[in-house]
């Protein structure tokens, strides 16, 4: 079947020989018939001549009209050319197809003006005769008297036919178009063989990328030659392999991410741009009550009209326009969906090439882990509330026991004195586990208001002062000016802070000091609490925050064999991010310590 390239080409072939062969025709055709007028021209201007030298001596011997006719009819016979004889005054005397009687005055015709003024004596025109109906070359040469050279006595004219230069003129034309006949169907032919070649494996190539494209992606071309229409088919199959393999590996991934998207127990949804649902994986559809056999249902709607979760919704719009992350613990939203705790993880996803960023909501059904913690959290306290009263009974008879020993036993007196130290460190960690509890709980309220916090330090400060200078150490407060205050309940942070004092005066040596400062940072007060002490290796900080968290036993305890519970600061973390807020740690062995922790600021 031809294709329209096959048929440009062919025609295109056909077109050139005939526009050449017009052209050839036009140019040739005009200059044929240029030279054959030309020739008969010059062929009539020797007959106007001869019939002149001719018929001379019959007008000087004022010849009658008979024999100069006659002449004229002989003369014509001899050339083949209608013979005029023409006097000066333009009588016609000898015509030899016309009776010279009835015959026009030739005074004004222009081949014998033209003769009369040229200096060549002869004069041309071509035109219709009048008198014999048709197209005619006249040539007009003047007598001159044999006996005086210079002396004009008549006008002898012939005249011949152009249908010869027309009939010359049209056999050429005719062996032209002839000629371009002959060449017009080898040329097509030509056109039709080129056509072939190139437009039929082009429409292959056309067909095998066509079939590539609706996803057979075995479709190969296999042409080998070695034209370029070879090295196209050649470069279409290695990128057709390419793109397969391509394809194979990204549908394998495809797959193999589908499947683990089924399969996982967190619930995933993938969002566009605008916040509408593009894939939801089963756990997600499940935990919004969708039925998983009709996931397509939700394919693109908007986030909230599919979760009815304005939290997450708005989550999502602010990591989609490059928000700061949802003002939440840990950058996570925990919500309550049915009677299932989930955590939420919203994330922007972006895409490649400048597209816009896609958003990710990660779905975490943590309803038995909060069980846990609540159970471990209510055991804790349980044991903590029981265990106070057993302690204070202990107590109480370990003094009762020391006032009525005799004071010269003095190791049963070393004795209670040592049940009641660690008597008084197990009630210390009975009430921070219940504290802890509590804080976890959230059963502890948080009394928010405006807090000057140089006063806060400098109250906190005046607590362990007297502590630190029995241990050798200078405890100063540093605040900046125009401090804003900070939002916050002023006892559970001078308890951070006398926690994180302690700690300091504790591991740190005589000499060193210790400062309490406050600042303004990223529209927060920064607090810190900076010591020179022993510091904490760099593997323990991460695990500083940590419940019953000791660094080794060469830290711990530095100062008068004390030792710590473990848990004021993680008692400290809790109550700082209760208030939104961060704490964190930076140290190096023997050269110090600094916590600090930030809370959000009120504007004066």
């Amino acid at each position: 079947m031809l294709s329209h390239t096959w048929t440009r080409i062919a025609l295109s072939y056909a077109a050139l020989v005939l526009v050449m062969g017009g052209l050839l025709a036009f140019f040739l055709g005009g200059e044929f018939e240029r030279r054959e007028e030309d020739a008969l021209r010059a062929r009539l201007t020797d007959q106007a001549r001869a019939v002149a030298f001719a018929a001379a001596p019959l007008f000087v011997a004022a010849a009658p009209l008979t024999s100069t006719n006659q002449l004229a009819h002989d003369l014509s016979s001899l050339f083949d050319t209608r013979v005029t004889l023409i006097q000066l005054d333009g009588v016609v005397v000898g015509d030899s197809e016309d009776d010279p009687l009835i015959m026009e005055n030739h005074a004004r015709r222009p081949e014998v003006l033209q003769a009369l003024s040229s200096p060549q004596h002869t004069g041309t025109a071509s035109r219709l005769s009048v008198s014999v109906g048709r197209n005619l070359l006249y040539v007009a040469a003047v007598m001159f008297d044999p006996a005086a050279s210079s002396h004009p006595v008549g006008v002898a004219r012939v005249a011949y036919p152009l249908t010869a230069v027309d009939q010359a003129r049209d056999a050429l034309w005719q062996g032209i178009a002839l000629t371009i006949v002959l060449v017009t169907l080898p040329a097509a032919a030509l056109g039709v063989w080129v056509a072939r070649s190139v437009a039929g494996p082009l429409s292959h190539l056309g067909a095998v990328a066509r079939r590539f494209g609706e996803g057979d992606l075995n479709a190969r071309s296999n042409i080998r030659s070695s034209d370029e229409i070879g090295k196209l088919s050649q470069q279409l199959d290695s990128t057709s392999d390419l793109l397969s393999d391509l394809i194979r590996e990204r549908t394998e991934q495809r797959n193999s991410m589908a499947a683990v998207l089924e399969h996982m127990h967190d619930g995933i949804i993938l969002t566009d741009s605008e916040g509408r649902v593009e894939s939801m994986n089963p756990p997600a559809l499940l935990l919004f009550g969708i039925s998983t056999g009709s996931p397509e249902a939700v394919l693109g709607r908007s986030l909230i009209e599919v979760t009815h979760e304005y939290e997450i919704h708005s989550a999502l719009q602010a990591a989609l326009q490059g928000k700061a992350p949802h003002p939440v613990a840990n950058d996570k939203l925990e919500l309550e969906i049915g009677k299932n705790a989930v955590s939420v993880v919203v994330t922007r996803v972006p895409a490649p090439d400048g597209k816009p960023p896609a958003g990710l909501v990660v779905l975490q059904d943590v309803t038995e882990l909060r069980k846990l913690e609540r159970a471990r959290r209510d055991f804790v306290a349980n044991i903590s509330h029981e265990l106070r009263t057993p302690i204070t009974s202990i107590k109480l008879l370990a003094e009762t026991l020391s006032t009525t020993l005799n004071p010269a036993n003095v190791d049963a007196l070393a004795f209670l004195t040592r049940i009641d130290v660690e008597l008084d460190g197990l009630t210390q960690l009975v009430r921070e586990l219940l504290q802890l509890s509590r804080i976890e709980s959230g059963q502890v309220q948080l009394n928010l208001a405006a807090v000057d916090v140089h006063e806060l330090l400098e109250r906190a400060a005046g607590r362990l002062r007297a502590q630190a200078e029995r241990a050798g150490l200078s405890l100063s407060v540093e605040a900046e000016e125009g401090l804003p205050s900070a939002h916050a309940d002023a006892v559970r942070i001078e308890q951070v802070l006398v926690n994180l004092l302690h700690n300091a005066i504790k591991f740190t040596n005589p000499g060193g000091k210790i400062i309490l400062s406050a600042a303004r940072h990223d529209g927060d007060v920064l607090v810190r609490v900076s010591d020179t002490g022993v510091g904490i290796p760099e593997e323990d900080l991460p695990r500083i925050f940590e419940r019953f968290y000791k660094v080794d036993k060469a830290r711990t305890g530095t100062r008068h064999g004390e030792a710590g519970t473990g848990l004021g600061l993680a008692i400290a973390k809790h109550i700082v991010q209760a208030h939104n807020g961060r704490i964190w740690v930076s140290s190096r062995v023997g050269e110090g310590t600094v916590f600090s922790f930030d809370l959000p600021a009120i504007d004066s």
